[in-house]
């Protein structure tokens, strides 16, 4: 139809309805442009507020999950602060049997972080995090994925230390099962200190070689509380901002 009528105007040298012609063309396929790029912003900012809202529900559940971690591991600290101070009494080092179990039979604790944060791992991977257009909370989601993954790093590292002096403790302390097991391997009930001896506790007590392994094991744990306590200082920075930036 429009062309027809541009047609009909240049046969007939209507030049400025020919002009006119061209300026509904143009002023036409214009506003079609821009309608479609604001259809298409509004579609990004929906996007972006939908992964704003998901990463900060993320976060806060994580936020829960760490604290627990960091009593949980801030109770091991106190745990092997106490095994390492009690080798180094032997009188009571030797006469306290049951206490003795109980820092042998726990000195391998040592809990994976069993959290992490998919959502902003996955948006970063996969390039989802260009929606969001603010450079401080792309550079906030970066900064906290990649404290998690040292964290990870970091108990993956310890482990092995861990489970060196467990390995040292053990054989050492002649820990040994005197009964058959009374309850299924997944029953949550606390394990017996009875089922349990140790055939040579006195190889514990003074011994520098435990007093050391005991005593890098304890030093290494607050090490790892400290990392927790500035990660969880991160998350909250990083929940602030998502906060700031929630619709």
């Amino acid at each position: 139809m429009l062309l027809r009528r541009i047609t009909e105007h240049v046969k007939d040298q209507n030049w400025f309805a020919v002009f006119l012609d061209f300026l509904i063309v143009v002023v036409g396929v214009f506003i079609g442009i821009q309608v479609a790029n604001w259809n298409a912003e509004r579609q990004n900012q929906a996007k972006a507020e939908f992964l704003v809202d998901r990463l900060y529900e993320e976060v806060k559940d994580v936020e829960v999950k760490l604290q627990m971690y960091i009593e949980t591991h801030k109770n091991i600290l106190k745990q092997r602060t106490q095994f390492a101070l009690a080798v180094q009494d032997k009188q009571a080092c030797s006469n306290q049997i049951d206490k003795m179990k109980e820092s042998v039979l726990s000195v391998g604790d040592f809990p994976p972080p069993r959290f992490s944060l998919p959502i902003a791992t996955q948006a970063l991977n996969t390039g989802e995090l260009a929606i969001i257009t603010a450079d401080t909370l792309r550079d906030e989601v970066q900064n906290t994925t990649d404290e998690m993954q040292f964290l990870s790093r970091q108990w993956q590292r310890y482990i092995k230390t861990v489970q060196e002096v467990e390995k040292l403790i053990n054989t050492q302390s002649g820990l040994a099962i005197n009964s058959g097991r009374d309850k299924p391997l997944y029953s949550t009930e606390p394990y017996s200190l009875d089922r349990y001896e140790l055939l040579s506790v006195e190889k514990l007590c003074n011994n520098t070689e435990i007093i050391g392994s005991l005593s890098g094991v304890e030093v290494l744990q607050q090490i790892y509380v400290a990392y927790m306590l500035e990660i969880q200082t991160r998350l909250n920075q990083y929940l602030n901002t998502l906060k700031g930036y929630q619709s």
